[in-house]
């Protein structure tokens, strides 16, 4: 749709926290979508295996570890050309940690902008002014 709305998508820049991070990085993979500029990835939720063990689940449709890996950007890559920068919190949960830096190894991206002391929610106060907005201004230049 991109086309039709004369928007250029190879200039799109793109940002997801939590499981935005997930759609953002999902997004970045995507053969069938238009070539991004970046994405830029806060404490996503790129490995939806673990949560097979969850109620949230059965909501998600998610049933078999196939589909959890069909649908985790981890086990997915990049499309050539888009630029990616990721970032997590230092007070997150040791799983958005994990998967955090699996992601940044898996896709071998710069390294992971680790955020001293903030959360899953104070993270993204950080992208009003200070080191994640620096993060994405870079990417996006």
């Amino acid at each position: 749709q991109a086309d039709a709305l004369g928007v250029d998508a190879s200039r799109m820049h793109i940002a997801g926290h939590s499981a935005g991070g997930h759609l953002a990085a999902f997004f970045a993979c995507d053969e069938l979508a238009p070539l991004l500029a970046s994405a830029h990835i806060l404490s996503g939720v790129v490995d939806l295996e673990p949560l097979l063990h969850l109620p949230v689940a059965r909501i998600l449709g998610l049933e078999t570890i196939q589909q959890a890996h069909s649908l985790s950007p981890v086990h997915m890559r990049p499309r050539h050309g888009t630029r990616i920068a990721i970032a997590v919190g230092g007070a997150e949960s040791d799983e958005f940690k994990r998967q955090t830096q699996e992601l940044a190894g898996v896709w071998k991206t710069n390294p992971v902008l680790i955020l001293p002391g903030e959360n899953h929610f104070s993270l993204l106060e950080h992208l009003k002014h200070g080191v994640p907005l620096d993060q994405s201004m870079q990417i996006c230049s």
